[in-house]
Order: structure tokens, then sequence, then C-alpha cells
């Protein structure tokens, strides 16, 4: 899977533990990311990451601003807010 695609793959699973009968829930992070994840650090990550789910030209063009090195970060950040949304979720 290219990087893209994982980014676009995390977001989506991001939203779809988060989305509960139609709403976002906002899990207490604060009980396993010792303050470096939070709420509003989520939400700018899910809003910053929507251009990898979407196939405008203005999405395509978002997309090409980060460099691998970023995208590859960008893979590890969002796994990393996975794994604790799915903690919480327990």
């Amino acid at each position: 899977m290219q990087l893209d695609e994982k980014i676009a793959e995390i977001v989506n699973l991001i939203e779809n533990m988060l989305k509960q009968d139609g709403k976002f829930i906002a899990p207490k992070y604060e009980e396993v990311c010792c303050g470096f994840i939070d709420d509003s650090v989520v939400r700018n990550y899910r809003k910053k990451m929507q251009c990898f789910r979407h196939c405008t030209e203005e999405a395509i063009i978002e997309r090409r601003a980060y460099s691998e090195e970023q995208k590859n970060f960008l893979v590890d950040y969002g796994l990393t807010i996975v794994k604790a949304i799915h903690e919480l979720m327990k």
C-alpha cells in the first residue's frame, strides 16, 4: 500500500472508531496518552489529512506538498492515535 493510501485508511479508521450514533465522541485521552494526545490533536490530524481521502484537484495538490519523510511520520503518528483510541475503547 502506498503512503497516501495508508494515511487515507488511517483517517477512515479514526473516524469509524470515534463516530457513534452519527456523532463524534471525545475519549479521555489523558488516561493513556500522558498529555501528548488530546481531542484537539486528533481533530487537527483528521482535518489536515482529509486531502488524502479526496480526489479533487485541490486535494491532490495539497498531498503533493508533503514529503515522503513527512508522510512516513504521518502514518506512524496516525497509528499511535489509533492505538490510543483502541485502548480507550476496550
